[in-house]
């Protein structure tokens, strides 16, 4: 019985937990792209990049950890976004966690494309604006609620 693309994602992220550099690269085309921010080289194409960026990653952290929180297999059975939360411990032991998205695209039975998706708030000059005008928001309203009493 052929595994399904949902099933090879989760056997790709446990892979990478093990830190088994063959077994993940077996997961993927010989052109596949992976984009993750997380990486000095965020977009990273075919094996010799691929595999450059994950053992820089194997040696920047002394253990992957990835909770499945849902899986969203895709209408038509060649993409699945995984919803996960991160279970990392960075060298010196401290934990790394984080709500992150997982889109694997496939090809046939291989990863074709995997790009991370992370859930935070938006750096540089939009950053700054919108949190101005969050703290003004909050202003407005608590000195609304002392003019009222």
């Amino acid at each position: 019985m052929t595994e399904t693309n949902t099933e090879l994602a989760i056997r790709l992220l446990e892979s990478v937990e093990e830190k088994d550099i063959d077994r993940v690269m077996a997961f993927f085309t010989e052109d596949a792209v992976f984009i993750d921010p997380h990486y000095p080289n965020v977009r990273m194409q075919g094996y010799t990049e691929i595999s450059e960026g994950l053992r820089w990653s194997f040696k920047s952290l002394k253990k992957f950890g990835f909770e499945i929180i849902n899986t969203y297999p895709a209408a038509d059975g060649k993409s699945v976004v995984i919803s996960i939360r991160t279970a990392h411990e960075r060298l010196h032991g401290q934990p790394l966690n984080f709500p992150q998205l997982f889109l694997f695209e496939f090809e046939d039975e291989y990863v074709k494309s995997l790009q991370a998706y992370v859930q935070y708030e938006p750096h540089g000059m939009l950053g700054l604006i919108l949190k101005v005008t969050r703290l003004w928001g909050h202003l407005r309203v608590h000195k609304s609620s002392l003019q009222q009493k």
